[in-house]
């Protein structure tokens, strides 16, 4: 939409903040959470780029947002990414990436089969 728009000018002010974030996180925390700091310091960047970019959005084509949907999304792949890589069990890892994408795919069943459809559709 960005793109359709022509307004690739806020494609790039939120990457580059996303950017912004992901760094001085990881300037921040390297020292104190050594190697896990990268990963979650991507994460939390990637995340506050797609906040920013759902507000542009928000401005630019006055789309709803479904805020409490959003933030509990995010709150699942900031969890989701903690627990992956402060948890040393791998038989754990596995359970909990199994039970999240099993909760992902119930809460979004819909709008697969929406897909699936429009795709076998054509």
């Amino acid at each position: 939409l960005f793109n359709a728009e022509k307004k690739t000018r806020a494609l790039l002010s939120s990457t580059l903040m996303g950017a912004f974030v992901n760094i001085g996180l990881l300037i921040a925390t390297i020292n104190s959470w050594g190697i896990f700091s990268v990963p979650i310091s991507l994460t939390i960047g990637y995340v506050a780029n797609v906040i920013i970019r759902s507000v542009n959005m928000f401005r630019i084509n006055q789309l709803r947002i479904n805020m409490r949907e959003m933030l509990s999304n995010m709150l699942v792949i900031i969890v989701s990414t903690l627990l992956v890589y402060c948890i040393e069990s791998i038989i754990i890892k596995v359970i909990f990436i199994l039970l999240v994408c099993s909760v992902l795919a119930y809460k979004y069943r819909n709008i697969a089969k929406e897909l699936i459809y429009r795709m076998l559709s054509k």
